[in-house]
């Protein structure tokens, strides 16, 4: 693996040969019988994984474990693994990149990460969070209700959609105001929707505001950070946002759902991601 350093910093070469592989949940119990039970388990699934065939495959984690953490992005996807591990999950957001190197190339031979701030853990992981920072993995734990976890997909999602809908190309979605105004809006209503995180006046009275903050912030990624990451971070978008596409779709989704039934109005982009 290699660790990759923002504005030029050395990059580190690490190996890591101490692990086990376990292909099945049936596998990490006999492992379990074994050794005693996981200091944690943290998933990495996406929404639409996680969810294949109603989340079967994850009934019989909960046992396994003290902790189980979710790392997927989706509002509802630490609950609906609680209902059916019957534990209570931790939900996580994720803050660094990793993909198979080097990106663009047909032959990927390592993998390399770069860490952008601290993963926050939701809840009372004090243990795990202590383990992963001396680990060198920088987490923080917070007791905020609702979690920040539920926000990202609807700041999120509208963003990728138009991203996809350009090819991928951060100039080319830049030079399109009017999607990105539409992503905007897209996102301002998701944020409506998921947890009311919005109320009705503040929305309507401070939606130009809110649309304004939010192209400013996609016109910065879409057009500063590239100078600033020490990868491709077009190629790396299209690499890992095509491989969870089906996660997108997902939450958009949901999105549109439960926006019928709260809100009239509910974002519109799902239609044309075929």
């Amino acid at each position: 693996m290699k660790k990759l350093n923002l504005l030029g910093g050395a990059n580190a070469w690490e190996k890591f040969d101490n692990y086990t592989l376990v292909d099945s949940v049936a596998a990490a119990a006999k492992e379990v019988e074994a050794h005693g039970v996981y200091d944690a388990i943290i998933i990495t699934l996406s929404s639409a994984a996680l969810k294949h065939n109603d989340g079967d495959w994850c009934k019989g984690l909960g046992p396994l474990a003290r902790v189980v953490v979710s790392l997927s992005p989706g509002p509802d996807d630490a609950h609906f693994m609680s209902e059916r591990m019957n534990k209570l999950i931790t939900n996580g957001i994720i803050t660094f990149a990793a993909y198979p190197a080097p990106l663009g190339r047909p032959v990927r031979n390592r993998i390399e990460y770069l860490l952008m701030g601290p993963m926050v853990l939701h809840g009372h992981p004090d243990e795990l969070c202590d383990a992963m920072n001396r680990g060198g993995l920088w987490t923080v734990s917070t007791r905020i209700v609702p979690s920040p976890h539920h926000y990202m997909s609807a700041l999120f999602m509208p963003f990728l959609a138009i991203l996809e809908l350009n090819g991928w190309s951060f100039s080319g979605t830049a030079c399109r105001p009017h999607m990105l105004l539409h992503a905007a809006r897209s996102t301002v209503e998701s944020l409506r929707v998921h947890e009311n995180v919005i109320p009705s006046f503040v929305y309507f009275l401070f939606t130009p505001l809110f649309c304004c903050v939010l192209i400013t912030a996609y016109l910065g990624l879409l057009l500063i950070a590239p100078w600033f990451a020490p990868f491709n971070l077009e190629e790396m978008f299209q690499y890992h946002f095509s491989k969870v596409r089906d996660q997108t779709v997902l939450l958009l989704d949901e999105t549109i759902k439960l926006g019928r039934e709260k809100v009239p109005q509910t974002i519109k982009l799902r239609k044309q991601l075929h």
